[in-house]
């Protein structure tokens, strides 16, 4: 992946995607508790395979986040996976 570093750092693309567009599988790269980890805990490697569901051209990674607030009166969480209901986040 550090061959797309010097495009993705210099013009990343943000968007919305289709969950009809994803291709592949998915993979958790990494489980953080925002609450207890340090700034060590994003300094990370973290090997991962997809298995992709058809033939076709790849033409970006999609990355997103979800953020569990689960102390609160009212639990939710913030996700932006296109699985998901849009947030402005996107």
């Amino acid at each position: 992946m550090s061959v797309l570093t010097p495009t993705v750092m210099k013009e990343p693309l943000v968007d919305f995607v289709n969950k009809e567009m994803i291709m592949s599988d998915s993979c958790k790269v990494i489980d953080l508790d925002l609450i207890t980890c340090n700034k060590e805990d994003v300094n990370f490697a973290s090997k991962f395979s997809l298995k992709m569901r058809y033939n076709d051209r790849v033409h970006g990674i999609v990355a997103w986040f979800d953020t569990a607030f689960s102390r609160l009166t009212n639990p939710t969480v913030l996700s932006t996976s296109p699985y998901r209901t849009g947030t402005h986040w996107k």
